[in-house]
């Protein structure tokens, strides 16, 4: 009597730990898939964290970033932390991380860490992009 009081408690525990597992939620019903519109602008997508020190260093320079280019660039930040299928999709390692986008949505470049924005348009320059407006010293 024992042996199948044991054997009907396992199964049942068993039966529990199995369904546990099927209907357990993972979350990714809630995760938003990465925005991948494509515009008729070059794109800047800063992948980090509104938690994160050097991450929001970086607010601040993609703040800088977009008072010098007036609009001649997309720039966008995504938090990982909320959006995870988007660190997923563009396989982040490191936060923060600038990915450089064209209007195509092809991957051009791709820093992680801390970045100026003089830096980022010295390098959006080499890839071919002006994106200083010629009116942006007036």
């Amino acid at each position: 009597m024992k042996t199948l009081t044991k054997a009907a408690i396992v199964l049942v525990v068993g039966g529990l730990a199995a369904a546990a597992v099927l209907t357990r939620d993972t979350g990714t019903e809630r995760l938003e898939a990465p925005d991948t519109t494509l515009t008729a602008l070059p794109k800047v997508l800063d992948l980090g964290s509104q938690m994160c020190i050097p991450c929001q260093t970086m607010m601040t320079e993609l703040d800088r970033l977009e008072d010098m280019t007036q609009g001649t660039l997309e720039i966008s930040f995504v938090d990982v932390n909320e959006n995870q299928a988007a660190a997923r999709t563009y396989g982040i390692r490191v936060i923060p991380t600038q990915i450089f986008l064209s209007e195509t949505g092809t991957e051009l470049w791709r820093h992680e860490g801390v970045v100026s924005a003089e830096d980022m348009v010295a390098k959006w320059t080499e890839l071919g992009y002006d994106v200083i407006p010629e009116d942006a010293g007036e």
